[in-house]
Order: C-alpha cells, then sequence, then structure tokens
C-alpha cells in the first residue's frame, strides 16, 4: 500500500467529519468514502451503489478507518499531556485545560 500522504489524511478526515464511512483499499490505498446508514436513507442509493457494491463484494479487499469518539479523542489528549515531562510549564496547561473540559 502507498504511504498516506497529508492531502490523503486530511481527506479522510475531511470525510470522516462530513459523516462518512471511509474505506481504504489495501493494496492500493484507493479511498472509498459512503454514507452511513442514517444518511443513506435521505440519500438516493443510486447515485452510491457503484461504490456500495465495489467496497461489499470485496470487503476483505478494504479496511475501514472509523471516527474517534469523544471519548477516545480524550484519552489520545490526555495521553499526550501526561507525557510532556520535558516542558513542565506545558504539561501544566495541557493537563489544566483538559480538566475544564
Amino acid at each position: 500500500m502507498t504511504p498516506f500522504t497529508p492531502a490523503i489524511i486530511s481527506e479522510v478526515a475531511d470525510q470522516l467529519d462530513c459523516g462518512f464511512r471511509v474505506f481504504v483499499h489495501k493494496k492500493t490505498g484507493n479511498i472509498v468514502s459512503l454514507p452511513n446508514e442514517i444518511d443513506m436513507m435521505d440519500a438516493d442509493p443510486e447515485l452510491w451503489q457503484e461504490e456500495i457494491d465495489m467496497v461489499e463484494n470485496n470487503l476483505s479487499d478494504y479496511f475501514e478507518i472509523e471516527k474517534w469518539t469523544s471519548g477516545d479523542a480524550f484519552r489520545v489528549m490526555l495521553e499526550f499531556a501526561e507525557q510532556c515531562v520535558a516542558y513542565k510549564p506545558l504539561k501544566i496547561r495541557l493537563l489544566d485545560a483538559l480538566e475544564q473540559r
């Protein structure tokens, strides 16, 4: 698989922020975005059918990138803040900010 460039990472993040499900082809790195089930109720399925079939018929060739929950994101930020031991004032400010959430 080709490495993710900053542009690809940004595209994936944008698609996740818009509520799409994001699948990445394991060998080529191609990205396929599909509306989630709730949004699919409002969308015309024919518009997405080609992409849906491509992923569903070759599901083992793709992996899905899932959007983090707010709890997951908080844990990552907390772990980062706790590891800022080299610059203690930064660590204190980050932990204080996280406690205020």
